[in-house]
């Protein structure tokens, strides 16, 4: 039972990291967009800024856990 739970605790990681990474500064975006009015611009470089940051985000964590789980 507890050799499943690194697994499981990584896949939850690497969930909450999409989400957080990728909605954050597409939301900032969106609000700036709307302050500023410069739609779709600032939504646009948030929504690239959040998949960049999720892309590098899941990679250093599966790299960091990678040697634990084999």
């Amino acid at each position: 039972m507890r050799k499943a739970i690194g697994p499981i605790a990584l896949i939850i990681q690497l969930g909450a990291t999409i989400v957080v990474a990728t909605l954050l500064p597409l939301f900032i975006g969106i609000w700036l967009d709307n302050r500023l009015n410069t739609a779709p611009w600032i939504t646009l470089v948030g929504l690239v800024l959040g998949i960049v940051l999720a892309v590098t985000s899941v990679y250093r964590a599966v790299a960091s856990n990678y040697k634990k789980l084999s």
